[in-house]
């Protein structure tokens, strides 16, 4: 299996990603579970690029897939803070991330269809270990009032999968 440092450049991965954020907003405090987001992400001449495709607007660049998808999974943190900072409450946060995540790149998406039917038809050998999960599975995002801490909640959800 090739690394993935060997991919060409211009190779595009379908990523699926599922995240878990604690966060404390405006007089409340909430657990964010976002299910099967959407990104890209593409080996450039300066390294790996995520691009958002559900949410969209958001990017984040590394050295390789690994590193970008760390750099993805803090933005997708940081918006989501920046939210609860500018909510004035819990109903207008859960529109507010609602919103976030509905969002598509519509410039992204096609390449991202792209990327999941050549990972089906294996014309890409990705060379990474990165599981697999269903390109078709639904995206969700659910805000819930956290009413019980763990030392778990301390924990970050860093497992992106390749779409397929």
């Amino acid at each position: 299996m090739t690394a993935e440092t060997d991919l060409a450049i211009g190779t595009k991965l379908p990523i699926i990603f599922s995240y878990r954020d604690a966060l404390f907003g405006n007089n409340f405090v909430v657990e964010v579970h976002a299910r099967n987001g959407r990104a890209l992400c593409a080996r450039e001449e300066d390294g790996f690029w995520m691009y958002g495709v559900n949410p969209g607007g958001m990017s984040a660049r590394g050295d390789d897939i690994e590193s970008a998808h760390a750099a993805f999974r803090q933005m997708f943190s940081d918006i989501l803070k920046d939210l609860a900072t500018d909510a004035s409450g819990l109903d207008e946060f859960r529109t507010l991330v609602r919103t976030f995540f509905d969002d598509t790149n519509v410039g992204f998406e096609p390449e991202w269809l792209e990327a999941v039917r050549a990972i089906r038809n294996h014309e890409i050998n990705p060379g990474t270990d990165i599981p697999r999960g269903s390109a078709d599975a639904p995206r969700d995002i659910t805000v819930e009032i956290k009413r019980i801490f763990k030392a778990e909640d301390n924990e970050a959800d860093l497992q992106p999968a390749l779409a397929a």
